[in-house]
This record gives structure tokens, sequence and C-alpha cells, in this order.
């Protein structure tokens, strides 16, 4: 007779790391299922519904922040504030009044130093969005509201170190301190934004953004868990 093996718990009551790591494996196949529903819906339109579809595409500024107890340096070329180019394409399909399922790819770059090690790090993520928007109009004016998840991957990391001859990059990752093959992220995801018809077919959007992650990657000891940005649509109405 085979028998079950359960996660441990601690003395405080908390689930050991093996358990953390089946409810993210959870999370991935709940935001895969959704994504299949959302293909589903794309598909095959409500009964006695004309169903409206977009596709958006736009480009997107974030900011990722150093560690509180990290301390800035003087050293030149340190990034102080950097501002980090993205990417994002979005397919939308209208399943209620004001409402709408999206999900789609997105490219994200980043940039962070950190005065532990004099390094700076340049990185990409790859993920992919389930959202949930919510439209207003308000004397002719669209707002909306969007909330949800981005599950991705760290897809690279480069480095650099601070010498005397200056910055200098890096060639073998596993030499950076708590570098680990825990690449994998997931995000929540929320914006509030303002859109406006260029024509009768295309929109434009903007909508400043906030992510918390809640799926950590080991990159982010270097930097918080919480980051910011703005994103530019354009909608193409199908």
């Amino acid at each position: 007779m085979k028998h079950l093996i359960f996660p441990s718990i601690n003395k405080f009551g908390l689930f050991n790391r093996n358990l953390i790591i089946f409810k993210f494996l959870d999370m991935r196949k709940i935001l895969i299922l959704i994504q299949l529903l959302m293909v589903v819906s794309f598909i095959n339109p409500l009964a006695g519904q004309n169903k409206r579809f977009k596709i958006q595409a736009g480009g997107i500024l974030a900011q990722y922040l150093k560690m509180s107890g990290d301390y800035y340096s003087d050293y030149p070329g340190y990034y102080h504030f950097p501002i980090s180019p993205g990417a994002e394409i979005l397919i939308s399909s209208q399943i209620g009044k004001g409402f709408s399922i999206e999900t789609g790819i997105n490219f994200q770059t980043g940039k962070i130093s950190s005065f532990e090690g004099s390094q700076r790090f340049h990185f990409t993520e790859a993920s992919i969005p389930v959202l949930l928007k919510k439209e207003y109009l308000t004397n002719d004016k669209r707002f909306f509201f969007t909330a949800g998840a981005y599950l991705g991957k760290l897809t690279s990391v480069n480095y650099e170190y601070f010498t005397s001859f200056g910055w200098i990059e890096g060639s073998d990752q596993t030499e950076i301190a708590y570098y680990s093959d825990d690449k994998f992220l997931s995000d929540l995801y929320l914006d509030l934004g303002y859109s406006t018809p260029l024509s009768s077919k295309f929109d434009i959007s903007f909508s400043p953004f906030f992510k918390y992650r809640i799926n950590t990657t080991w990159l982010n000891h270097y930097h918080k868990k919480f980051h910011y940005g703005v994103k530019v649509n354009v909608s193409l109405k199908l």
C-alpha cells in the first residue's frame, strides 16, 4: 500500500517550501484554465449577442525599485531612477456591458543597481497576462479599470560590476550572490486609464499601472516586489 506524504508544518503552523511550490503550480494551472476559457469565449459567441473584439498593441515605461536597505552610490553610471521600456500585445473580448477579458504576451526589460557588490543589472521578463477590464463612460469620455495577473519567466540577466577601470561586464552569473535557477514569476496587476478614439476603428489609451510580485525570482533580492509604470496602447476594433 502506498503511503501519502504530506508537507510538514513548522511550529508557527506554516507549510514548508514544498507546499508553496505546489500552490504556485496550482496557480499556473488555474491561469492556463482561465486562458482556455477565454479562447472558447473568443471562438463561440454568446447566443443572440454580437461580441466585440479588439487587438491592442503598445509600449510600456516601467520603473523597478531598489531594495530599501540598499544604499545609493556616486559611481558614474549607477542607476538611481532607471526607466525601462517594454511592449505588449493583447486580444480583448467583451463579456458583458462594460466588461472585457484580455490575454496576450508581454515583454519587459528592466534595470537596477545595487550598492551590495557595486553591481548593476539589465534583465528581460516574458509573461502572459490574464486580465479583466471594466470601462466607464462619462460625458463622452471613456475611463477604465483593469485587474488581473501576469505569469512569466525571467528570460535573461546581464550584470556588471564597478572597478577602478569602470563598469566591467560579468561572464558567469553563478558568481552573483543569491543567484539560483528560480526564474518563474507571477505578478498581480492593477491599472486605471483613459482612452479616446482616433477613428471609427482605432482607439488610443493611457494607463498608469502597478504590479506586485507574489512569486519572486532570485533577482528580487536586488529589487522590490512591486514596480510601476505607464502604458500607451493603440487598439483596433474587429
